[in-house]
Formats: C-alpha cells, structure tokens, sequence
C-alpha cells in the first residue's frame, strides 16, 4: 500500500508541471499574437499613408494641368469655363458658381456657372449676386479666405443661403487682386440629395485641398488675363499712337519700331517669367507635400523591418524548440504560406525601401528645380541644377523612345570637380532646360540615326565655368545660326514654339550673369551649346 501512495503522488507532481509548462506555452503564444498585431497596425499605417500620398499626388498632377490650360489663356470667360469644368469632372463637386465684382454696381455678379442643369436651380444661379456689404462678404474681408456651409453647420446667415444657391452645402472662397480690393467669389457644393460619387463638403477632405488651389490658380489666371488685358489695350492705344504720328514722322519709322519690337520681348518674357514662377511654386508644392508623408514611411521602414526580423526569428525559435506543433498549427502554416511568407516579406521591406529612397531622391529634384521661381543669387552646385532639369524632361526623354520604334537617347555625364558657385541658380535651370529640351526634339528628327546621345560636360576655364550640351543630332544651318537667338526666331511649327526659350537664355547667361552663349554645329554631326560664366558674380 506505501508503494502504491507513492506512485500516486509522483503522477500528481508530473500533472502540475505539465500545467505549468502549458500556461508558460499560453503567455509565450499572447506575447507572440500581440507582436503580430502590432505589425498588422504598422503595415495598415504603411498603406493608409501611401493611400494617402497617391491621393495628393494625383490631386496635385491635376492641379497642374489645370495650371498649364490656365497659362494657355488670356480669355476670361476661357478660364472661368476651364476651372468650372476642373471642380466638377476632376475634383467631383455637384455645383460650381463663379462671380467677379463689378466695380461699378459695387457687387459681386454671376459670370460663369456649370452643374445647375434644373431650370430653376439655373435661373438662381444667374440671378445670384451679393453686395460689397453683405455680411457674408464681411466675414471673408476680417482674414477668413473662405466660409463653409454644412449639415451640420450652425451658421444661421450660411444656411440661410443654401436657397438662393441652390445647394445644401458649400464652400465660398474669396479671390482678391493683386493690388488691393476684391476680385471674385468661387462657390462649390452640392445639393441635399447629392449622389456619393460627388465629393463632400469639409474642410478636412482631400477635395477641399484641391479647391484652395483650383481657387489660388483661377485667382492668378484672372489677374494675369487682366494684366494681359491692359497691356494689350495699351499697346493698340501705343499703337494708334505710332500710326498717327508716323505720316509726320517718317524718318523716325526705324527707331518706332524697334521700340515696338522690344515692348513685344518685355511682354513676351514678362508672361513667360509668370508662367515659369507658377510652375516653380507648384513644383515647390508638390515637393513639400509629398515630403511629409514620404519622411514618415522612410522613418518607419527601418523599425518595420527590425519588428519582422523579430517576429520571423521567434518563429523560428518556436518552430526549434517545438518541431512536432499541433495540428492547428499545421494548418494555420498552410493557409497563410508560412514558408513564402518567411522568404518573401523581408524582400518586401527591402523593395518599399528602395521605393521611399526614390521617392526621396524625386522630392529633392524637384525641390532643386523650384529654384526657378527665386530672384537673388545663391551659392549652388550646378551639377544639382542640371540633374534636376534632365529628371524633369525624364518623362519627354521616354514618351520620344515609344513613338516610331526609334532607338533609346543616351544621356552621358562627364562632370568635372566644380566648387559652388554664386549665380542665379532658378534662370540657370531655365536656360539648361531650354538647351535640354531643344536637344531632345532635335534627336527625334533624326530618325535615321542609331545612337543618340547627349553629352553634358563641365569644367573649370580662364573665364570661370564651362558647361556644355553637346547631340549628335542633325546638326543646325549656319543660315539658322546667324538668327537663333533673336527674339521670336523659331524654326518650328506653329504652336510647337515661340522663339523666346535661345533668346530668354542668351539674355539670362549673357546679361544677367555676364557670361557667354554660343553655338557650334556641323550639319549632320551634331550640336554643341558652351555656357561661360564667371565662379562669382559678387
């Protein structure tokens, strides 16, 4: 009987360590679940920031179309039509009412309106004005740049509008001209009814983000056409002018005219240089916003792939430890692909690396290339300025290889070891883009030759900095030679240039820098342009 008490006592002790052994295995088996939710979070988070930045990428790209149609135009009534068809077709608003203040009535009137397609919501839209004074008005002229009606809004004067407005929800922005006073109101919004592919109301949503610039762009679009405007009315009143006195005036004919020539150049590089500082800060923009986001993935990535190389390390200490599992275990591996998921997430987080790295390396190329919008000198490296515009003309650079079956242009780099160097850094982008970009189109001409290339060399001379931008390309008459940096030369089709880019950069490297542009060519061979300036302009 001792014997048999024995034996039951030692299966009692073995049952209790078999207990313990089994509520260890159980909180290793919580730690473990836990781990794995948290990576679950972090992936989520990954995906709902890139979610997030392809969303503002895609908003911005089309902001900048609708940028470059706006350059395209000095019509009003063009540019309302264009920015009315923007809120409603691309950022997915129900309604769009644009009006501009008469100075003479002291109001604002409707001038342009699309998505009012009842006749009675269109007849409000028409008759829709609001005094200088309303209180609505007040409150955008106290610092506010825009005032939002919703649902949920307890604004009695806001909602009180939805009537006349014919929408239940809206967003008014306020437009103002460059010198002083009122210019405009931009209104956007739905009705009560509005279908769920139009975008909502708020001042959190993506739209919203779309329309403070929709808004921005139509506000310069309509300073400029104004701008543009005057200057063409006080041209024809030059004009007049000129040809009144020219009967009198014949021995002065010469000179008249030379100086209408050079009130067209002003002109001319006055819209160019507007164009080129828009596109300069939307470049700047697009590089700030995308930089956001783009930090916070870069930032993460590298504890994302310490916490998997954890997790995957502890699974494989599990599965050392424990190499008979229990059926459930077995099953659950099969269905989640444990053996490929083991092999293949690690090159997964190797691969949204190197994407965030080369989104890095975009976001500090363009941010070079938005120099283009700053005036006074600075202190840069060139070789920076050159690889920003060669990344910008990247996309002309491939769209060119597609079409015809034409081989690859080869872009050959021979840098030398520059020093910093003071210049206007944002014109000196303009000139090698201009230079660039005339080598591209003239590479496409020739479409019987094989291998083209250019080449981009730079060195230190007696006159300071040598950069050359050399093609192998069909080469250019000396008959066009003679002319090419002329003001309003071109070569080229009707619409496909204006015969200022040669002019504006002769001017940029020539005057403002103090420097030298020429040109080298032999028919056949190719071209080579040489830009001289000076290490420092101080």
């Amino acid at each position: 009987m001792a014997f048999s008490g024995s034996k039951s006592l030692a299966e009692t002790e073995s049952c209790s360590e078999l207990r313990l052994k089994n509520l260890a295995l159980s909180a290793e088996n919580a730690v473990l679940s836990e781990r794995v939710k948290q990576l679950v979070r972090i992936e989520h988070n990954l995906y709902a920031s890139r979610h997030q930045l392809d969303s503002q990428v895609q908003i911005y790209r089309k902001l900048y179309e609708l940028g470059k149609s706006l350059n395209q135009t000095f019509d009003i009534s063009e540019v309302l039509s264009l920015t009315n068809a923007f809120v409603l077709y691309e950022l997915e608003f129900e309604r769009c009412l644009i009006l501009l203040f008469d100075l003479a009535e002291n109001r604002f009137v409707t001038r342009s309106f699309d998505g009012f397609y009842e006749p009675e919501a269109e007849a409000k839209a028409r008759a829709f004005c609001l005094k200088a004074d309303d209180d609505i008005l007040q409150r955008l002229t106290q610092g506010k740049d825009y005032c939002i009606c919703t649902e949920s809004g307890a604004d009695d004067k806001l909602c009180s509008e939805r009537s006349r407005l014919a929408m239940h929800e809206y967003i008014i922005f306020a437009l103002r001209r460059e010198t002083a006073g009122p210019l405009g109101l931009l209104i956007v919004g739905n009705t009560q009814d509005r279908a769920t592919y139009h975008t909502q109301v708020g001042a959190e949503t993506e739209g919203f983000l779309g329309l403070a610039n929709a808004a921005s762009q139509l506000t310069t679009a309509i300073n400029s056409a104004n701008f543009y405007q005057a200057l063409k009315e006080e041209r024809s009143h030059l004009e007049k002018r000129v040809e009144a006195r020219t009967q009198d005036l014949n021995e002065k004919n010469e000179s008249l005219e030379a100086t209408l020539t050079e009130l067209k150049l002003t002109q001319a590089q006055l819209i160019h240089s507007e164009r080129m500082s828009g596109l300069g800060q939307l470049v700047a923009g697009i590089a700030h916003e995308i930089n956001n986001p783009v930090n916070f993935i870069y930032g993460n990535l590298t504890y994302a792939e310490s916490y998997t190389r954890g997790l995957l390390s502890l699974i494989e200490t599990y599965e050392a430890q424990y190499s008979q599992p229990n059926a459930a275990i077995e099953e659950k591996k099969e269905e989640i692909e444990l053996d490929y998921l083991i092999s293949d997430l690690p090159q997964m987080m190797a691969s949204m690396q190197t994407g965030a790295e080369r989104i890095k390396k975009i976001v500090r190329s363009l941010r070079t290339f938005s120099r283009m919008d700053e005036s006074e000198m600075k202190t840069v490296d060139i070789h920076e300025g050159i690889d920003s515009s060669l990344l910008i003309l990247d996309h002309k650079i491939k769209r060119e290889i597609k079409q015809g079956g034409i081989s690859p242009i080869l872009i050959k780099k021979d840098y030398g070891k520059l020093p910093k160097v003071q210049c206007y850094a944002g014109q000196l982008n303009q000139v090698f883009m201009n230079l660039l970009a005339n080598a591209i189109d003239a590479l496409y001409e020739a479409k019987d030759r094989a291998d083209r290339q250019i080449l981009i060399s730079t060195e230190i001379c007696d006159t300071g900095l040598r950069i050359a931008i050399a093609d192998n390309g069909p080469g250019i008459p000396e008959s066009v030679r003679n002319k090419m940096f002329d003001p309003f030369f071109t070569t080229k089709e009707i619409g496909k240039g204006t015969g200022l880019g040669l002019s504006i950069s002769y001017q940029i490297v020539c005057d403002r820098h103090k420097g030298n542009l020429t040109c080298q060519s032999t028919v056949g061979k190719g071209t080579t342009f040489l830009i001289e300036i000076p290490m420092n302009l101080g």
